[in-house]
């Protein structure tokens, strides 16, 4: 005896297969609304990465002496995160953490290991780029009616 077979209707599904290229202004807002969290990984202080907007405004001797020269940040890490969004690649130094044990209980034996969690510290540049991917990700899933 065999199964009679079962008509699938099929169903076009969106498929996501190109990304909405980063602007400065967007990456200044991410970067602005972001914790202002340094870990080791860092090659450059956060604070320096979220001023960008202030050092780009500020007059134009302070623009080309610090901004031009010092940190011109801004229009590289568009360049970094849309060559990434395109070639669907994320840099190895991004993929890499420090990862600190933390206390679950305050007051929990500290030498027994089980009474800790891990906790991954990553480079701002990768939260930053995480929190690009999540936002094109969820307009994505928005526009096709994909989330419940």
């Amino acid at each position: 005896m065999t199964t009679p077979a079962y008509d699938v209707p099929s169903r076009s599904m969106p498929t996501l297969e190109n990304w909405m290229p980063v602007t400065t202004d967007e990456l200044e807002k991410l970067s602005g609304s972001a914790l202002c969290k340094t870990c080791q990984l860092d090659p450059e202080p956060t604070w320096l990465v979220k001023n960008m907007k202030v050092l780009r405004s500020a007059n134009c001797y302070i623009r080309v002496t610090y901004f031009t020269y010092c940190c011109p940040h801004s229009p590289f890490i568009v360049l970094l995160f849309n060559k990434s969004l395109a070639g669907g690649c994320f840099l190895s130094d991004f993929k890499k953490a420090v990862v600190c044990p933390l206390l679950k209980k305050a007051g929990s034996d500290t030498s027994q290991m089980k009474n800790y969690r891990p906790v991954l510290n990553l480079s701002f540049l990768s939260r930053l780029l995480e929190r690009v991917v999540q936002k094109r990700l969820q307009e994505f899933l928005d526009s096709n009616n994909l989330c419940w």
